[in-house]
């Protein structure tokens, strides 16, 4: 097999999830920037949205707000198997698509709009407007979550009237998704407020605007006055040049590095006003910069729980058989999909390894590949366990015989170099053989998931 330049190991950890069975069978003579071309110009073709997979299902809770039931039906779905079920399907789908770039960047979105959904179907839309906007246009990107039923729910626009003005989503729109903190004012949050009243949505997930709870009166916001709706606030902020700048720093920490450098971030907001927040040519230039390629990068960010599941997946044909297990790894692993900790998101980083996650993060592909039992508990319990229940089994179809095949013409003795230069995004040393692992037969999974166990694997 071809050994992978490191520049091409290091673009496939960050715009995609690390190292499986296609970027190891890719062709290593075309330069960097064909990659970037062929990833981008993947991940802006029409996508087939993920079905809402409840639909044509007997369901309890069928409505977005809980409160409808359906009697006398079996088997009864729970909105909390429905959530696994979307989970599962939306892993499944980061682990089979050959470009990865649209999902890993519609992950960033789920971080940076992070949105608690409680219903399959305000997830199931919430998804769909992210992976439909994730390399677009940031403004349309903007407009959509600022009227999904998920966020109008989650933030509580729901109650926000002409007579009582809820603040919450305004105060959030500027302070975490757009602006920053000590951008604006707070009457700035209290004329937000007032335009995005009436901004509601029906049962079935619909947006709806009220104009009898909407207040049209004149409002003063970031120094312009009008008779301004939700629409014309979101615009004004994308006018100020704080947006670009706390975009790209965004941006930056979750692609480059955690570490701020202010005078590369300030070139990627130069590029995200002047293509006036187009995703597409701000990823280009981002992944085409020698910046983005400097060694003190490379390896340096911890892969997120999602990140590491979906990359384990692909490198050995793993489909998870129960979805309430796959919800299982991801709460104990800390990163629950549609279920951030808070309106902040994930903390991220180191926030991701504690005394709770790390072993689990490093026994991880032994427990799932040799089925072997696990003492882990999380901290609430999932509807398929039973009260006190810490052993889990986690069941699955798995098919590594794709990443044994690449890896069967390697001599013995260079073996353990070769599988750990191919996997790890950084290099280590301590060799991980021992001499009897010479006798197995089955020497390089051996090997394979000795290396997936280094705490090197963990980095990306």
């Amino acid at each position: 097999m071809n050994e992978l330049p490191w520049q091409l190991k290091h673009f496939f950890h960050r715009a995609g999830f690390g190292i499986g069975i296609p970027e190891l069978n890719s062709d290593v003579n075309k330069p960097i920037a064909h990659w970037v071309d062929e990833s981008i110009h993947s991940a802006i073709q029409p996508i087939h949205e993920i079905n809402q997979l409840q639909a044509g299902s007997p369901v309890v809770n069928s409505s977005l707000f809980g409160g409808e039931t359906v009697s006398g039906l079996e088997p009864m779905q729970s909105a909390s198997n429905q959530l696994d079920g979307l989970r599962a399907h939306w892993i499944s789908h980061m682990s089979q698509e050959p470009s990865c770039l649209r999902e890993k960047m519609s992950l960033f979105w789920h971080g940076h709009f992070a949105c608690q959904c409680t219903t399959e179907i305000a997830a199931h839309q919430y998804l769909n407007i992210i992976r439909q906007n994730a390399l677009g246009s940031f403004r349309k990107l903007l407009h959509g979550i600022a009227k999904s039923p998920a966020m109008i729910l989650f933030l509580n626009n729901q109650q926000n009237r002409k007579e009582r003005p809820n603040e919450n989503f305004s105060r959030e729109l500027m302070e975490l998704f757009t602006m920053g903190r000590g951008t604006y004012q707070e009457q700035d949050v209290r004329e937000g407020a007032r335009a995005f009243s009436g901004w509601t949505t029906d049962n079935q997930g619909v947006f709806v605007f009220r104009e009898n709870l909407h207040d049209f009166g004149q409002k003063t916001f970031l120094g312009k006055s009008g008779r301004f709706n939700g629409e014309d606030i979101i615009d004004i902020i994308l006018e100020q040049e704080e947006t670009p700048y706390f975009l790209a720093s965004k941006i930056y920490r979750y692609f480059v590095n955690e570490v701020p450098n202010k005078m590369i971030i300030a070139q990627i907001a130069r590029q995200i006003k002047n293509a006036n927040y187009d995703l597409t040519s701000v990823m280009h230039f981002l992944f085409t910069s020698d910046f983005f390629y400097e060694k003190q990068h490379r390896g340096t960010r911890i892969k997120s729980p999602v990140e590491l599941l979906v990359q384990i997946s692909r490198l050995f044909g793993i489909r998870f058989v129960d979805d309430r297990d796959l919800a299982f790894l991801q709460k104990a692993l800390g990163q629950l999909l549609f279920d951030p900790p808070n309106v902040a998101g994930w903390q991220g980083g180191r926030a991701w390894i504690n005394n709770s996650t790390l072993m689990l993060r490093l026994n991880l592909v032994r427990y799932l590949i040799n089925q072997e039992r696990f003492d882990h508990a999380v901290s609430t319990p999932l509807e398929a366990m039973a009260a006190g229940e810490t052993i889990q089994i986690i069941k699955i179809n798995k098919d590594p015989s794709r990443l044994l095949e690449l890896f069967s013409g390697v001599r013995y003795q260079q073996l353990e170099d070769v599988i750990k230069r191919s996997l790890l995004a950084t290099e280590t040393s301590p060799s991980i053989a021992k001499s009897k692992d010479f006798k197995e037969h089955d020497i390089t999974q051996t090997l394979i998931l000795k290396t997936v166990s280094l705490p090197e694997f963990q980095m990306s």
